[in-house]
């Protein structure tokens, strides 16, 4: 079976607290994106298989949440799954989180689980941060580690132009930089942007406390912000970078803007696999 998952990118991001188990609080705005992957599930004996470029077996998050589900509920099937990879990795799009919501959807279709929505979601919890708001895959008010997640409802549709540099950035390193909150960090207005369709307010206001977690890489920082300098300059709204990074997107009016933008940073020097063209879903 074939199936296409898609990622996100995060409109405002509020660290507030570390908490005591070494992770940190946070609130954002998960916006679900029409940049997506490919993925084929085929039932297998026994063995789980997943082939993708890049990465090995054992240390993929799709291989490690159909194996924690196969062991979790004694499946006596396996499954082979391959990737085909457009979504950038290290990127602050939550790539291998969309994949390992995926696989838990797939493998309880294709194993014959009967897994309720709110089992699927705890295991979801049992993977990774951002899994869980991949099993829903709206548009929400992400909290806590990722595990609080409120609906948010909004006729605002984003069009943006992602920009991913040639480096990745590791989430782990960039939180553990963090040494300091920004009480300037409007997220609230961000929300509320997004309640009142005021695409205005939503761009006035957002904000990535993680960018200040690159500061370690003076010249990886520079590369950020000359980035999102560049986006503004051909024409978008404002620019931040996505989760801990790296990619970097600028928010524009409408996709004819957004396209025309990517048109004229091609010209300037910019790679064309490294930019994408993406709106919101849902």
């Amino acid at each position: 079976m074939r199936v296409r998952q898609n990622c996100k990118i995060n409109v405002g991001l509020k660290v507030l607290n570390k908490r005591t188990d070494g992770y940190h609080n946070l609130i954002s705005v998960f916006v679900p994106i029409s940049l997506y992957d490919t993925l084929t599930f085929r039932l297998t004996p026994k063995e789980i298989k997943v082939k993708t470029k890049g990465i090995l077996q054992e240390k993929n998050i799709v291989y490690q949440t159909a194996k924690f589900i196969q062991q979790e509920y004694n499946v006596n099937k396996g499954m082979k799954i391959h990737i085909y990879k457009k979504i950038p990795i290290e990127a602050g799009l939550g790539g291998g989180s969309a994949n390992a919501a995926m696989t838990i959807k797939m493998c309880n279709k294709l194993w014959g689980l009967n897994l309720s929505f709110e089992e699927m979601i705890k295991i979801a919890e049992k993977i990774g941060s951002d899994v869980p708001f991949f099993v829903r895959n709206e548009l929400a008010i992400v909290s806590g580690r990722g595990e609080i997640i409120e609906d948010l409802k909004s006729a605002i549709k984003i069009f943006a132009l992602l920009i991913k540099p040639e480096f990745g950035l590791q989430t782990k390193e960039v939180f553990s930089h963090l040494h300091q909150k920004d009480e300037n960090n409007k997220i609230e207005d961000v929300i509320l942007g997004f309640k009142e369709n005021n695409l205005k307010k939503i761009t006035d206001y957002m904000q990535n406390d993680l960018e200040k977690g690159i500061s370690y890489d003076s010249a990886k920082k520079e590369v950020i912000l000359r980035i999102k300098k560049d986006l503004i300059d051909v024409g978008a709204i404002n620019s931040s970078m996505s989760g801990s990074g790296s990619c970097v997107y600028g928010i524009f009016e409408n996709s004819k803007e957004s396209r025309k933008a990517k048109k004229i940073l091609i010209k300037k020097g910019y790679s064309r696999r490294n930019l994408f063209i993406v709106n919101s879903i849902g």
